[in-house]
Protein backbone atom coordinates (compact mmCIF):
# COMPACT_ATOMS: atom_id res chain seq x y z
CA UNK A 1 0.00 0.00 0.00
CA UNK A 2 1.33 3.31 -1.09
CA UNK A 3 1.00 6.55 0.88
CA UNK A 4 -0.93 8.01 -2.07
CA UNK A 5 -3.56 5.24 -1.76
CA UNK A 6 -4.49 6.17 1.80
CA UNK A 7 -7.52 8.44 2.16
CA UNK A 8 -7.02 10.91 4.96
CA UNK A 9 -9.43 10.58 7.87
CA UNK A 10 -10.42 14.24 7.54
CA UNK A 11 -11.65 13.64 3.99
CA UNK A 12 -13.81 10.71 5.14
CA UNK A 13 -15.27 12.78 7.93
CA UNK A 14 -15.98 15.67 5.55
CA UNK A 15 -17.61 13.28 3.07
CA UNK A 16 -19.84 11.88 5.81
CA UNK A 17 -20.83 15.39 6.91
CA UNK A 18 -21.68 16.34 3.32
CA UNK A 19 -23.75 13.17 2.94
CA UNK A 20 -25.62 13.86 6.19
CA UNK A 21 -26.30 17.43 5.12
CA UNK A 22 -27.65 16.31 1.75
CA UNK A 23 -29.98 13.81 3.46
CA UNK A 24 -31.25 16.50 5.82
CA UNK A 25 -31.70 19.00 2.99
CA UNK A 26 -33.75 16.47 1.00
CA UNK A 27 -35.85 15.80 4.11
CA UNK A 28 -36.40 19.54 4.65
CA UNK A 29 -37.34 20.01 0.99
CA UNK A 30 -39.86 17.19 1.29
CA UNK A 31 -41.38 18.82 4.37
CA UNK A 32 -41.48 22.19 2.59
CA UNK A 33 -43.21 20.64 -0.41
CA UNK A 34 -45.81 18.99 1.84
CA UNK A 35 -46.40 22.31 3.65
CA UNK A 36 -46.94 24.04 0.31
CA UNK A 37 -49.44 21.34 -0.68
CA UNK A 38 -51.25 21.73 2.65
CA UNK A 39 -51.32 25.50 2.24
CA UNK A 40 -52.86 25.11 -1.22
CA UNK A 41 -55.43 22.64 0.14
CA UNK A 42 -56.29 24.94 3.05
CA UNK A 43 -56.91 27.85 0.67
CA UNK A 44 -59.01 25.62 -1.58
CA UNK A 45 -60.97 24.41 1.47
CA UNK A 46 -61.61 27.99 2.60
CA UNK A 47 -62.84 29.08 -0.84
CA UNK A 48 -65.14 26.07 -1.21
CA UNK A 49 -66.55 26.56 2.30
CA UNK A 50 -67.14 30.27 1.72
CA UNK A 51 -68.89 29.51 -1.57
CA UNK A 52 -71.10 26.91 0.07
CA UNK A 53 -71.90 29.19 3.01
CA UNK A 54 -72.87 31.95 0.57
CA UNK A 55 -75.16 29.50 -1.24
CA UNK A 56 -76.72 28.47 2.08
CA UNK A 57 -77.47 32.06 3.11
CA UNK A 58 -81.21 32.57 3.30
CA UNK A 59 -82.11 28.94 2.57
CA UNK A 60 -83.50 28.09 6.03
CA UNK A 61 -85.78 31.13 5.97
CA UNK A 62 -87.02 30.31 2.48
CA UNK A 63 -87.74 26.72 3.48
CA UNK A 64 -89.60 27.80 6.62
CA UNK A 65 -91.77 30.24 4.69
CA UNK A 66 -95.55 29.85 4.98
CA UNK A 67 -96.38 31.98 1.91
CA UNK A 68 -98.30 29.05 0.49
CA UNK A 69 -101.13 29.39 3.03
CA UNK A 70 -103.01 32.13 1.18
CA UNK A 71 -101.64 31.46 -2.30
CA UNK A 72 -103.66 30.78 -5.42
CA UNK A 73 -103.24 27.62 -7.47
CA UNK A 74 -101.04 29.44 -9.98
CA UNK A 75 -98.84 30.78 -7.19
CA UNK A 76 -98.63 27.31 -5.63
CA UNK A 77 -97.49 25.82 -8.94
CA UNK A 78 -94.81 28.50 -9.23
CA UNK A 79 -93.71 27.77 -5.65
CA UNK A 80 -93.58 24.05 -6.41
CA UNK A 81 -91.37 24.70 -9.47
CA UNK A 82 -89.14 26.88 -7.33
CA UNK A 83 -88.96 24.16 -4.68
CA UNK A 84 -88.12 21.51 -7.30
CA UNK A 85 -85.35 23.76 -8.60
CA UNK A 86 -84.06 24.12 -5.04
CA UNK A 87 -84.06 20.32 -4.56
CA UNK A 88 -82.15 19.89 -7.81
CA UNK A 89 -79.64 22.54 -6.74
CA UNK A 90 -79.35 20.86 -3.35
CA UNK A 91 -78.50 17.57 -5.06
CA UNK A 92 -75.75 19.30 -7.02
CA UNK A 93 -74.40 20.80 -3.81
CA UNK A 94 -74.17 17.36 -2.19
CA UNK A 95 -71.26 16.59 -4.51
CA UNK A 96 -69.62 19.88 -3.54
CA UNK A 97 -70.00 19.08 0.14
CA UNK A 98 -68.44 15.67 -0.49
CA UNK A 99 -65.44 17.41 -2.11
CA UNK A 100 -65.14 19.76 0.89
CA UNK A 101 -65.16 16.73 3.20
CA UNK A 102 -62.48 15.03 1.08
CA UNK A 103 -60.24 18.11 1.31
CA UNK A 104 -60.81 18.23 5.09
CA UNK A 105 -59.73 14.59 5.35
CA UNK A 106 -56.55 15.37 3.39
CA UNK A 107 -55.79 18.25 5.74
CA UNK A 108 -55.95 16.00 8.83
Amino acid sequence: MDADDVIPFGSLKLGFIIFELSVRIRWCLGILQRLEELDHLAKKFHVKCATHEAWLAGKPEALASTDYLGASLTELRAMRKKHEAFLSDLGAHDARVDRIIAIAEELK
